[in-house]
């Protein structure tokens, strides 16, 4: 894959929307092929999103211009000590590759430049909804299935290995705000890192598998691919036709890989349920075990369990001389598939103690993170509420989560 185009500039919004926006322009002016004979002030720059910690744009060129637009992320201040940037960028191309994510275009100092994709963006009800989570399932599955993304010459870290790193971090900080101050000189990160600790030695129960993680499945990270007006399909994130709705999802397309990395597989399960929750934190939305039972079957490619199959009978048993099956053969066969129905919900149900327990530990990721952000930040957000709500998330199903793990696993190891 050729190297997408590079620009030295770091875009700024210190000086205004305006000023930051006249700077994305001229970015893709000056790396973007045919954009360099297009007048700036014709552009237009509009607001994609704005999350807790980064800033995206679409810029579009003159209706008439023949080109395509583009969308322009900055990234937001001081999130090179949450994210290695030189890692997420080749990681990045190499899911554009895979097939995954918006194709990037274009690169400059605090951002980069993708292929704009027309789309929907999930709202966290649509995220959890059985008409979109057979294919959020299955896309997943391939997500984690895929090889060879990581850099050869780091070490590989877990996500419990970042959550201690911005853990040394945060004990370190000082606000000038003295009401932050406050807040911050309240929390106790040395019973933090016990809890840490703790939790770390009760995943270990189930070795859930390492697997490339996403680390940020959030419904605003999850669209459906439209097709451009007058063209009747969607262009993918690589150029392909992606507009397919079938079992594998090839209609949806994940984005923002910031956080990705090798790490367990439960964390990707447990957070994404944390998710349906949304920014407002409605945590009465987490799956049950029907919603996760339905996840599971669609991430493991299972049959519908609503499908309308009948048991065997003794007239599609017969064999070629038309002889029925005895009495006795027809209950050994209603014993295999009770067999095989108990050792199906014996796999959902571990996968569902895998998930949780590893939810606990994307609220304490999660938590840790918000110290920093709220040091750092300049996104009007309470970094600090944020983090003391996903604290308290924590500690209200620690005790269920634990349970259900210890019943479902016991001593042993060992995941689906």
């Amino acid at each position: 894959m050729t190297a997408p185009p590079t620009d030295p500039v770091s875009i700024s919004f210190a000086d205004g929307i305006e000023a930051g926006e006249r700077e994305a322009v001229a970015v893709c002016q000056r790396i973007l092929p045919g954009w360099s004979q297009l007048d700036g002030g014709l552009c237009t720059v509009s607001k994609i999103s704005g999350g807790i910690s980064n800033m995206l744009v679409k810029v579009a060129p003159p209706a008439d211009s023949g080109l395509n637009p583009v969308a322009v992320k900055v990234f937001g201040d001081k999130t090179e000590l949450l994210i290695d940037r030189d890692t997420e960028r080749h990681v990045l191309l190499k899911l554009n590759e895979a097939g995954f994510g918006a194709k990037v275009v274009g690169l400059f100092e605090n951002g980069r430049i993708e292929e704009f994709l027309p789309c929907k963006t999930l709202t966290p009800d649509e995220m959890a909804s059985p008409d979109y989570v057979p294919r959020i399932a299955a896309r997943l599955r391939k997500f984690h299935e895929l090889k060879g993304l990581e850099q050869q010459s780091q070490p590989r870290q877990t996500q419990f290995d970042t959550i201690r790193g911005w853990l040394a971090m945060a004990r370190s900080l000082h606000f000038d705000d003295p009401a932050k101050q406050k807040q911050y000189a309240a929390v106790d990160f040395g019973a933090m890192e016990k809890e840490l600790q703790e939790l770390e030695d009760l995943c270990q129960l189930v070795d859930s598998p390492v697997v490339f993680s996403h680390n940020d499945l959030l419904s605003g990270n999850i669209l459906i691919l439209q097709p451009p007006q007058g063209t009747g399909r969607a262009e993918g994130a690589a150029g392909k036709a992606d507009n397919q709705q079938d079992d594998a999802g090839q209609d949806m397309q994940f984005i923002d890989f910031e956080y990705s990395a090798y790490g367990f597989r439960g964390f990707d399960f447990g957070n994404h349920f944390n998710e349906y929750a949304g920014f407002d934190c409605d945590y009465t939305k987490y799956p049950g075990p029907a919603a996760q039972r339905l996840f599971f079957r669609h991430y493991l490619g299972l049959p519908d369990a609503s499908s309308n199959a009948q048991p065997p009978t003794t007239a599609n048993h017969q064999n070629q001389d038309t002889q029925p099956v005895s009495a006795a053969h027809q209950d050994q066969d209603q014993d295999h598939q009770d067999q095989d129905q108990d050792q199906e919900d014996q796999q959902l149900e571990r996968l569902s103690a895998e998930a949780n327990i590893y939810a606990l530990a994307s609220h304490a990721y999660w938590g840790v993170w918000s110290f920093i952000q709220a040091r750092y930040s300049p996104i009007d957000f309470d970094y600090l509420s944020y983090s003391a709500l996903r604290w308290g998330e924590y500690h209200r199903r620690k005790e269920e989560f634990v349970a259900q793990l210890k019943r479902v696993f016991g001593a042993a190891a060992g995941a689906p």
